[in-house]
Parts: structure tokens; C-alpha cells; sequence
């Protein structure tokens, strides 16, 4: 046996409940859903162009930076002649234009290594550009380092730097 309907109910003649609003609210909510995940990717998106864009300005840049294309030459020289790369790095060479040389490059290795850890360079990118220099200048100056680390009592100097060498190492 059924219960009979409640008086008010039958009196307005609407025995059904309306969802009508529990639809629309539902729709109102599943737009808002999308239209959050849609932003969220364009936001994404954008720091992913803004980050390549970071990297070609700074590549771009080297490539007519007098300066650093002077001090690249004299570092390339430095790798490549008799003595050594830490031979400068000795105390009594703390001053000299060679190890002055020397650490612009190694702080210009170790600024661009951060910059790719924050996510601010595009890392893939300067990778296909700058890999061979970066892993083989680190390759070269891993005993200077050493010795700079040893003579001053820091052993975190350039460590982004060599982070980042010996990742690039290991994943050809």
C-alpha cells in the first residue's frame, strides 16, 4: 500500500522534483572546471615560450658579446696550453688575468646552470646548442675547480656547474 501524498504536494499538483537548477548549476560548474584547465595549460604554455625565448636571447647574445667572445678565446687558449688549467688556480696565481679568465667562464657555467635548475633557461634547448663545449669545459676545468674548492675551504663552488656537466655526461 502507498502512503498518501502530503496535502500541500497534491494541492500544487507537482508531484516531481524540478532539477532543472541541479543541471544547470552542475553545467555552471563543469564550464568553470574546464575553462580553470584550459588556463592552467595556456599558462604553461607561455613560461615554456617565454623560458625557449630566455635561452635563444642569452644564446644570441653570446654569439655578439665582444667581451665574452674575447674571454671564450682566451679561456679556449688557457685549455689548450702548457701548464694546466689549475696551474692557475694556485694561491700564488689568485690574481693573475689567467685564473681572472679562467672563473668568468667557470661563473658564466654556473649562472647558466642555475638558470636551467630554476627553470628559467630551457634546458633541451641550450643542451642541443652548448652540450660538447659545456661537458668538455668542465671536463677541462674539473681540477681547477678542485683546487679553487681546496684553497678556499667551499666545496659548493661551481657545483650547479658540475651538476649539470655530469648529468649531460651520463645521458648522451
Amino acid at each position: 500500500m502507498t502512503e498518501p501524498l502530503p496535502q500541500a504536494v497534491m494541492a500544487s499538483g507537482n508531484v516531481f522534483i524540478s532539477y532543472g537548477p541541479l543541471i544547470s548549476a552542475g553545467a555552471v560548474l563543469v564550464s568553470a572546471i574546464v575553462a580553470g584547465i584550459i588556463a592552467l595549460r595556456n599558462i604553461a604554455e607561455q613560461r615554456k615560450i617565454a623560458r625557449r625565448r630566455a635561452t635563444l636571447d642569452l644564446i644570441s647574445h653570446r654569439e655578439w658579446d665582444g667581451d665574452y667572445i674575447r674571454i671564450r678565446a682566451e679561456f679556449n687558449k688557457l685549455k689548450l696550453s702548457h701548464p694546466p688549467l689549475e696551474f692557475w688556480a694556485a694561491e700564488e696565481h689568485k690574481d693573475s688575468p689567467q685564473i681572472t679568465v679562467i672563473r668568468s667562464i667557470l661563473n658564466d657555467y654556473e649562472m647558466i646552470s642555475i638558470g636551467i635548475r630554476e627553470g628559467i633557461l630551457d634546458e633541451a634547448l641550450y643542451k642541443r646548442w652548448f652540450r660538447s663545449s659545456l661537458v668538455n669545459d668542465y671536463q677541462k676545468a674539473k681540477a681547477t675547480i678542485d683546487t679553487i674548492r681546496q684553497r678556499t675551504g667551499v666545496p659548493t663552488i661551481y657545483a650547479e656547474f658540475q651538476a649539470l656537466a655530469e648529468r649531460w655526461t651520463s645521458k648522451k
